[in-house]
């Protein structure tokens, strides 16, 4: 579902997809972690995973 939310939208739109394992997010240009309704980290996939 995430692939194909992304995919439609485009890249003129800022898409919301709520995931919990990170591994599904790697097409998106940007990656907010939230803790407790905090952003503790935000990057791209590549950068995450380090």
């Amino acid at each position: 579902m995430t692939h194909a939310t992304s995919d439609v939208t485009g890249a003129d739109r800022t898409t919301l997809v709520i995931a919990h394992p990170l591994f599904t997010m790697h097409n998106t240009d940007q990656i907010l972690v939230l803790d407790n309704g905090r952003i503790v980290e935000r990057g791209t996939h590549e950068v995450l995973l380090w």
